[in-house]
């Protein structure tokens, strides 16, 4: 495989090799391959979905049903969220919005069911690979969930006029889940029922 730079065609790894530059002297970079692909072919990402429409408790309870990862206390890895998605699966009551939340570190691990849930799963589906984390639908929380950040919300009209519609949230690395913290689906202000997904990548620390 050979990079052409400058009018120059140069072999992939060969000494000497030149940064092409833009017009302030900013190094140039193009991603040759899918965003994830490196860390997903090494074996290094992760997923879990529910398996089934899945009530989503509200906040302000510890008794939890919906899609939870915990990464637990010993790990060694730190989970670099990737991406979220969630799709619901009925018509709301009321006007909603869906949040990730977590639970920090320090607090006694959740006590997961996974009656609902499937994973975790390497995305490289030929890998053979083995996540340290855990799954569930439904836990014990051991305090009332922390939010993260808001995933979407949802303008309710009538039970009739809807578009139950899902969101991605690409996280991209941005938030860390260290051992003994766990994340989640949380709904606000009224409940809702649907599929969920969260992928990350799993590092040394």
């Amino acid at each position: 495989m050979a990079l052409q730079t400058s009018g120059q065609s140069y072999k992939t790894g060969a000494p000497g090799l030149p940064f092409p530059q833009d017009q302030q002297n900013v190094q140039l970079f193009s991603e040759f391959n899918g965003r994830y692909y490196n860390l997903g072919y090494n074996g290094l990402i992760f997923a879990a979905t529910n398996s089934a429409a899945q009530a989503v408790s509200l906040t302000g309870t510890t008794t939890y049903t919906g899609l939870v990862v915990y990464n637990p206390t010993g790990s060694g890895k730190n989970l670099a969220l990737l991406e979220a998605i969630y799709t619901p699966t009925i018509l709301a009551t009321g006007v909603y919005a869906m949040m990730l939340f977590s639970q920090p570190v320090a607090l006694a691990p959740p006590a997961l069911t996974v009656t609902n849930a499937a994973g975790p799963f390497s995305t490289n589906l030929n890998s053979g690979a083995n996540s340290v984390a855990k799954v569930g639908s439904s836990c014990t929380l051991a305090a009332n969930p922390v939010f993260l950040r808001p995933l979407y919300g949802f303008g309710w009209i009538t039970a009739v006029a809807q578009n139950a519609l899902g969101l991605k949230d690409e996280i991209a690395g941005g938030i860390i889940v260290p051992p003994g913290s766990a994340v989640g689906f949380v709904a606000l202000t009224t409940t809702i029922t649907g599929l969920g997904y969260l992928s990350w990548a799993e590092l040394p620390i």
